[in-house]
């Protein structure tokens, strides 16, 4: 397709996840600071023309996948193309999850079939069933 961007997601160790990840403390649900949840789970980037734009943490919890936490930059659509990837990644599980306490995101991953499923630290899960 001739304008599209390339586009590629790499598995990679939290120490490379951590300094774009570190975007999302400011918008912390619990205590747990960004670097543990990196080390606690299984952290991907997406690069777009050879720049990161997007970082996340995800770990299984059972039959779902739990995104620990997930941050971009700016110009970068987050929700939409950020939540896509990690569902493909999700493949095999019931459910994807995330724990936020920004009303626009929940709008947003509302928008994409996410739903308000209880309260955790000061946010709010949202969840997806996956079919």
């Amino acid at each position: 397709m001739a304008g599209a961007a390339q586009v590629s997601v790499r598995h990679v160790g939290a120490a490379e996840a951590i300094p774009l990840l570190a975007l999302a403390e400011r918008h912390a649900t619990t205590e747990e600071k960004v670097e543990a949840l990196a080390h606690a789970g299984h952290c991907f980037v997406m690069e777009q023309e050879g720049r990161t734009v997007f970082a996340w943490s995800v770990k299984p919890q059972g039959d779902e996948l739990f995104i620990l936490a997930a941050a971009g930059r700016a110009g970068f659509d987050l929700t939409r193309a950020g939540l896509a990837v990690i569902e493909q990644q999700a493949e095999g599980f019931a459910s994807v999850a995330f724990l936020t306490r920004r009303p626009g995101l929940m709008r947003k991953a509302g928008a994409l079939g996410y739903v308000p499923a209880g309260r955790a630290g000061n946010g709010v899960i949202m969840r997806k069933v996956l079919q």
